[in-house]
């Protein structure tokens, strides 16, 4: 009997890790769909490159300039930024590389001259984010900053800012 119970609770451990993994799959391509609809309703003709297996979800070129856009779906939890590659959920207490958000270090490591700017994209919406500036101080990270070479907006500001874009052709 304690065999098959464990048997059981094996299989049950299983099925939930892959119902797990197949929702996850459906809420990115959810996220990518919206942006996708959101760009395509700001341009005419946007030439849209998605990522598959690369650091950054879509390379947006509108006239020859090159947008690199990581979406990035946040918890409720506040956001610290400690270097340019290291950016922890952060919900009190001492920080912790535990809480590393693992995703986003390929995404700032890319560098290139082939792209204006590099984007994150924070969805749905932007929590309360920090970065320090030196190791005593931190400074509040709003929407539309660029901190390390990299622009910060929430999903609701996207529209915002391609039409920022669409006027500075």
């Amino acid at each position: 009997m304690g065999v098959e119970l464990l048997k059981y609770g094996i299989i049950i451990f299983i099925v939930i890790i892959v119902i797990w993994l197949i929702i996850e799959q459906v809420l990115k391509k959810e996220r990518l769909k919206q942006t996708l609809t959101v760009i395509k309703e700001s341009f005419d003709n946007p030439i849209i490159e998605i990522g598959k297996k690369k650091p950054y979800d879509i390379i947006l070129t509108v006239n020859d300039k090159k947008y690199v856009i990581k979406i990035l779906p946040v918890s409720n939890k506040q956001i610290v930024i400690t270097n340019h590659n290291t950016w922890i959920y952060y919900d009190g207490g001492r920080l912790s590389l535990e809480n590393r958000i693992k995703n986003i270090i390929s995404f700032m490591d890319l560098t290139s001259e082939d792209y204006v700017e590099k984007v994150v994209l924070l969805y749905p919406r932007k929590p309360h984010m920090q970065r320090y500036i030196n190791e005593n101080e931190m400074v509040i990270v709003n929407n539309f900053d660029v901190v390390y070479k990299t622009r910060i907006l929430d999903f609701r500001s996207f529209g915002a800012y391609l039409s920022d874009i669409k006027d500075k052709q």
